[in-house]
């Protein structure tokens, strides 16, 4: 009689197909058809109730999970809108169109995605909510490999 099939588990490497969505069907990330996603459990390559749902499964099991917001990118803060005067604004983004996701640097040097709301001709808003912050995340996946050593896979 052949043994079980062992799933995966905290510490595997793992070998993924998946396509993320929004609730409305949004597509907000997938693997490409001939690149699946590739990490160890557990190693905080990926949001950690993500991981929680790999745990378990077996090769070639597929599965829809949701994450909700305060597991994945939090709620939304309305006091994350910040005003800025297009003065003190940098210089390679005063002209970026309403809409429009930039990247912002901290006076710490850490980088961070920011929407800008209003373009003004004397100051500029900017919502410096994740973009995906208030959103339950969808993922269809499907383990393709698990293994105990990554140049396995």
């Amino acid at each position: 009689m052949p043994e079980p099939e062992q799933g995966a588990k905290r510490g595997d490497w793992v070998k993924i197909h998946f396509t993320g969505t929004l609730e409305n069907g949004v597509v907000f990330d997938a693997s490409p058809e001939n690149e699946p996603l590739e990490f160890q459990i557990g190693s905080e390559i990926v949001l950690e109730s993500f991981e929680n749902d790999i745990i378990g499964m077996v090769v070639n099991e597929e599965k829809v999970c949701t994450v909700l917001p305060e597991h994945a990118y939090g709620m939304r803060d309305e006091n994350a809108c910040k005003i800025f005067p297009k003065s003190e604004f940098p210089a390679k983004l005063r002209d970026a169109q309403e809409g429009e996701i930039i990247t912002m640097d901290s006076p710490e040097g850490q980088s961070f995605p920011g929407k800008i709301i209003k373009n003004g001709s004397d100051q500029i808003i900017v919502d410096l909510n994740h973009p995906l912050a208030g959103e339950s995340l969808i993922f269809k996946v499907k383990l393709l490999e698990i293994s105990q050593n990554p140049s396995v896979l």
